[in-house]
């Protein structure tokens, strides 16, 4: 046989081996989707669903599983309770907050959420993986909308104590919660004790039994309005450091770096403190006018 056809054909059987290998794997991987979402990705939807079956309410007695502690009711419809998403990739959540009311810290490992404010003011917050772990911060009135991309830590806090509504969706179907404060608690008190700088496992057990079931309740700060990183007085005692600069007028403002703030503070790195007196106002630029 010439060198040429053997060439031809071993160039084939290698072609043929190639498009074996995707075709199975494709076959491979549209027989785990059917396992996971109970049908085949070419359908419409979940077989065996009945036209009733697409409708369903979010504001009904909330299963058993749902989060309704003082704070507040979280009610969600995913895959568990609502089959008709099963293949679509999202759910919905509604949340019914009570004046401070919190939905604690937690993570969705296997969604992003998109939040939007119906009634009230609410603070959110997550944290990114930079290398500063920085956090972002807002405050959201009606008709705000907001993301918390996947897996990142993050919590949603009524603080304007009244009652607060929010509806988050998310990009599937099943996107878990690991709430961290709960979470954390599973593991032996030895191992949250060294992580936490604790040298008594006691504490570290004292601090667990009296964690609050989700929604959380918040509390009041003596101005009447809920206890937040944005109702204390962060400002460090005294005129302001020379360096800072100031205009003539009443007042002064003070930028607080980290080393300045309380330990108990966890929000931005820098805060900047505005001290006024009665008439003082603050121009566009920052400087202090009468």
């Amino acid at each position: 046989m010439a060198l040429s056809s053997r060439a031809s054909i071993q160039t084939f059987l290698a072609s043929a081996l190639v498009a074996l290998w995707f075709a199975a794997r494709a076959q491979g991987q549209a027989a785990g989707a059917e396992a996971l979402y109970s049908g085949a990705p070419v359908q419409d939807f979940a077989p065996g669903l009945a036209t009733g079956d697409f409708v369903k309410s979010l504001t009904g007695t909330p299963p058993a599983a749902n989060p309704s502690g003082s704070g507040g009711q979280l009610r969600l419809l995913n895959a568990n309770n609502f089959p008709a998403v099963m293949g679509q990739g999202v759910a919905i959540a509604l949340i019914n907050f009570n004046p401070c009311g919190q939905n604690i810290l937690h993570t969705h490992p296997r969604a992003t959420e998109i939040s939007y404010v119906v009634s009230g003011k609410v603070l959110v917050g997550f944290v990114d993986t930079g290398a500063n772990l920085t956090l972002h911060l807002n405050v959201m009135n009606p008709g705000d909308v907001t993301l918390f991309p996947q897996g990142l830590m993050h919590f949603q806090q009524e603080i304007g104590n009244a009652p607060a509504v929010l509806v988050s969706a998310f990009n599937n179907e099943n996107p878990g919660v690991v709430p961290i404060p709960a979470t954390t608690f599973q593991f032996p008190p030895e191992i949250i004790a060294v992580a936490f700088g604790q040298t008594s496992v006691n504490s570290v057990n004292a601090f667990f039994a009296n964690l609050p079931a989700n929604l959380a309740q918040g509390s009041l700060s003596p101005g009447g309005i809920c206890q937040t990183i944005f109702s204390k007085n962060y400002a460090a005692p005294g005129p302001p450091a020379p360096a800072v600069p100031t205009s003539p007028g009443s007042g002064y403002r003070k930028l607080l770096s980290g080393e300045e703030l309380p330990g108990e503070f966890t929000g931005p790195k820098e805060v900047l403190s505005l001290h006024f007196d009665p008439g003082m106002l603050i121009s566009g630029g920052g400087d202090v006018l009468s």
